[in-house]
Formats: C-alpha cells, structure tokens, sequence
C-alpha cells in the first residue's frame, strides 16, 4: 500500500508542476505587467526556464524521500 500511495504522490506533483511550468514559461511577460524592468525580466525567465528540469528532480527527489 505504500508504494500505491508513493505512486499516487509522484503522478499528483507531476500533474500540478505543469501549471507551474506555464508559469515559468510566461514569467517576464507576468513580471513586466507589474513594471519591472525587461531585460531583468527576460533574463529571470531564461534562468527560471533553464532550471525547470532540476526543479522537476528535486520533487521527484523529496517524494522518494519521505517515501524512504
């Protein structure tokens, strides 16, 4: 049952993280709309956007820990 419930926890992250991506994908517009600077703002997207594969790894890290 805890490997169901492991399963179970890593599909519900992976579900809600895609919202969060389309987040991260369209941040400098988001963050241009509240009047910062663009350059900074692209720039805080592309960094964000180059980070999404370990953000992903590290929920997928933290689920398998507390699974252990």
């Amino acid at each position: 049952m805890c490997g169901v419930q492991f399963n179970r926890g890593r599909i519900i992250v992976s579900i809600l993280f895609i919202p969060i991506m389309f987040i991260f994908f369209f941040g400098d517009n988001i963050l241009i709309a509240v009047d910062q600077d663009p350059y900074i703002s692209k720039i805080s997207r592309d960094y964000v956007v180059w980070a999404i594969p370990g953000l992903y790894a590290i929920i997928q890290f933290d689920s398998r820990k507390r699974y252990l």
